[in-house]
């Protein structure tokens, strides 16, 4: 694909994840994409098979740049607690500076559009996450749980807490986020 090409498909990408955000997945037609990108259906049909796809191609783009924002500080190579705190505040961090991103995979994560979407990435990622998990189960340090209830431990609170942050709400006037992230995260320690 040629550079305008690639252009052209970021902007159809681009334009869709702002429509989806504003007027709901369900709600975004290729009409409304058409029309708010300043490209005829064709073009867009070009790129893209379907309204679907665009909205998997995003969801995809995303969970790339977040599981990215996710490793930021090499959280991997720290001790449990402070990876899991690195990993929580690289979440929050993500999340109040891609407000758009998590209202669309908010969006996404609660439709049909989700099942079964769980990409490579993101596995390799749980993996990581997974063994160094299970070392500190076995040392005794931390409570024996599903890794996808750690992951989410971790992920919703961080999220939750963009989204006041986004709407104005003054949560830090007691503490800091990292104190918030530290009180979060040390609920995972056994005992």
């Amino acid at each position: 694909m040629t550079v305008k090409g690639n252009q052209r498909r970021q902007h159809i990408l681009d334009t869709t994840l702002v429509l989806a955000a504003e007027e709901g997945l369900k709600n975004t037609t290729i009409a409304m994409i058409s029309k708010r990108a300043k490209l005829s259906p064709g073009i867009i049909y070009y790129y893209f098979e379907s309204k679907d796809e665009i909205l998997h191609q995003i969801y995809a783009d995303i969970e790339h740049s977040f599981i990215g924002a996710a490793r930021q500080g090499d959280p991997f190579s720290l001790p449990i607690m402070e990876c899991y705190q690195t990993f929580w505040l690289n979440f929050y961090r993500y999340g109040c500076a891609h407000p758009t991103h998590i209202a669309f995979v908010e969006q996404y994560t609660h439709s049909t559009y989700y099942k079964n979407r769980i990409t490579h990435e993101r596995e390799a990622f749980l993996s990581v996450l997974f063994e160094k998990t299970r070392d500190s189960i076995a040392k005794d340090e931390i409570m024996n749980l599903p890794i996808e209830a750690i992951y989410a431990m971790i992920v919703r609170p961080a999220i939750e807490l963009t989204k006041l942050q986004q709407a104005g709400i003054n949560f830090l006037a007691h503490c800091t986020i990292e104190e918030i992230a530290a009180s979060i995260c040390g609920s995972l320690k056994k005992g």
